[in-house]
């Protein structure tokens, strides 16, 4: 196999493999073109891959995630965001996961400095924030 193709392999096993929640959105509308095993499994099995962000996460959408995702295709900067929920539904017509996330939308630009897409890179810190939550109640 060709070093660059073994490269391109080794990223792409990287990528699937981590631990981290990741995806890969291309162009103003934010369609999904990478999602690793991570973000399915957050977004309980929902596939997303080909779809927008707001056709494939409508939640995402409502809760004003789309909005940040726009704004930071606009301007080229990215966003960072530490213990952010993120409410969704676990299949079509389930019930709500509430959930607790730190993120950044990190605009991935080309050469000419014009952004092309977003890298998502997040952790679930739901079992955090609810610990630290009840751990200040009891202490209250």
């Amino acid at each position: 196999m060709p070093r660059l193709a073994l490269e391109r392999e080794h990223f792409s096993q990287m990528f699937a493999q981590a631990p981290s929640f990741m995806a890969m959105l291309r162009g103003p509308e934010h369609r999904f073109e990478m999602a690793n095993a991570a973000y399915i499994r957050f977004l309980n099995g929902r596939e997303v891959v080909g779809q927008t962000v707001a056709e494939a996460l409508p939640e995402a959408a409502e809760q004003g995630y789309v909005a940040l995702l726009d704004e930071v295709y606009a301007t080229g900067q990215p966003y960072n965001a530490t213990g952010c929920k993120f409410v969704f539904r676990t299949a079509p017509g389930g019930p709500l996961a509430e959930r607790y996330v730190d993120f950044v939308y990190q605009p991935i630009k080309e050469p000419d400095g014009r952004v092309r897409g977003i890298f998502v890179q997040g952790v679930n810190m739901t079992q955090r924030t609810l610990a630290e939550r009840a751990e200040a109640e009891l202490a209250g």
